[in-house]
């Protein structure tokens, strides 16, 4: 039996896949109109076409794409209905867990080198283990945030290095 890092970073590195290349296709569903209304709320001007340009356009970008309605549904709901994946399916458990996605804040603990470290649910409450191959492979990049899929063994996260470097 493989160890249960091999199992982790091999499920981690199968489904994260799956992510990047679902994306792309719920990134082309969102609307300009979606865009403009997610950089409003976040206090940008609407800038048309160079709102296409601007620093925090993949922010934005993964709002609309998680958390702007239209009729009552995001653009990932609405793809699930479109697509219908299989129950049980690669596909299917990574648009259940981006369906059931959250914003939090998380304190890093002890990490696993190579895999990914356990973490507290500040917000939320509870521990689990993040398994993030960018956090030992790329730290130079620094902890900025992430998004928990509850429930789910996968977590998208984004780093900084220090909250001083970030606020410089």
């Amino acid at each position: 039996m493989a160890a249960p890092s091999v199992a982790v970073l091999t499920k981690y590195t199968r489904l994260r896949a799956v992510e990047v290349a679902l994306c792309g296709r719920l990134h082309d569903m969102v609307t300009d109109a979606a865009l403009n209304f997610v950089a409003r709320s976040l206090g940008l001007r609407e800038r048309g076409e160079a709102l296409y340009e601007h620093a925090d356009y993949s922010v934005l970008l993964e709002l609309a794409t998680y958390h702007h309605r239209l009729r009552g549904k995001t653009v990932i709901e609405r793809f699930v209905e479109k697509t219908q994946p299989a129950v049980g399916t690669d596909e299917h458990l990574v648009l259940a867990a981006m369906i059931s996605s959250r914003f939090t804040l998380l304190r890093l603990g002890e990490t696993e080198p190579g895999v990914g470290v356990r973490v507290e649910d500040l917000l939320f409450g509870g521990d689990f283990f993040l398994a993030d191959l960018q956090l030992h492979t790329k730290p130079e990049l620094g902890f900025l945030g992430g998004m928990t899929w509850p429930g789910r063994t996968i977590i998208m996260v984004s780093y900084w290095r220090s909250m001083e470097q970030l606020m410089s």
